[in-house]
């Protein structure tokens, strides 16, 4: 059996451009519980990530101001720790290497089964045993 015991105030960030996309997440999300700080653009998800950081972060590789790789990227340079789930349409073999050599807890294919995301949020944000 699985444990769905999580820490309290779990907060889930989603960076997406889609904004039906976006919103799917966030209604899924919040549905379990959690907070959803949501964003449409990289770059105003990582000038917000310090004050508002997040548990995990379901992150688009393909953004329109800067790859989801990018903003791995900066993140990493700035020493923030923070789990990424990637979620894309496309991902090609590269990309897939790179984001996982960075660290990435996973790349998923859109759509997302959401059954599958919510198990492997729940494995990221939950303490270890």
């Amino acid at each position: 059996m699985t444990s769905t015991a999580l820490p309290d105030a779990v907060k889930i960030g989603v960076v997406d451009d889609d904004l039906d996309v976006r919103n799917s997440f966030v209604e899924l999300l919040t549905s379990k519980g959690w907070k959803v700080v949501a964003y449409e653009r990289g770059c105003d998800f990582l000038q917000h990530v310090r004050q508002d950081a997040p548990h995990c972060v379901l992150l688009d590789l393909h953004l329109p101001d800067m790859s989801g790789l990018d903003v791995q990227a900066e993140l990493a340079a700035s020493g923030i720790d923070v789990p990424l789930i990637f979620v894309s349409g496309s991902v090609r073999p590269q990309e897939r290497r790179r984001a996982i050599a960075q660290g990435a807890v996973a790349i998923l294919a859109k759509p997302v089964d959401a059954h599958r995301l919510i198990e492997l949020i729940r494995r990221t944000v939950s303490p270890p045993p």
